[in-house]
């Protein structure tokens, strides 16, 4: 069931929308730079589309944030710590790997998902809350 604590502002929606196509970017660009030849392309590629899987598949039941959804049910902990794993691993991956700006990209999608998170506190506790119920199966 969808829990109001856990909606996020339209302003904040589009903020996170636009965190997260800032994150696949940045998750590209450093597979672009972790190696060369041949292999870039796999890893440019490949790195956004497996936080993509990731990010859409582990979800909290009731997060209004994501519709209240859950293909895969995780505890709040475990979602945030994947969010902060994806958004910010994405920042300093593109800062260390591209030398050509990274850090500009890397520091200014830091400072967005920093800041979106102080601005949506009463959704990071509400994950921070959330557990998973427990299974009677024996």
């Amino acid at each position: 069931m969808p829990d109001a604590r856990s909606r996020l502002s339209p302003t904040q929606s589009a903020l996170r929308f636009l965190i997260e196509l800032g994150a696949l970017a940045a998750w590209g660009i450093a597979g672009w730079h972790l190696t060369g030849g041949p292999a870039r392309w796999p890893l440019a590629i490949g790195l956004p589309l497996a936080a993509a899987i990731v990010w859409g598949t582990f979800r909290v039941p009731g997060d209004e944030s994501a519709n209240g959804a859950a293909a895969v049910p995780v505890p709040g902990i475990a979602r945030l710590t994947l969010e902060l794993d994806v958004l910010l691993g994405a920042a300093i991956a593109v800062a260390v790997l591209w030398s050509g700006g990274g850090w500009v990209l890397g520091g200014v999608l830091a400072v967005a998902v920093a800041s979106h998170y102080l601005a949506t506190l009463p959704r990071v506790k509400w994950l921070i809350a959330q557990r998973l119920p427990a299974t009677t199966d024996r």
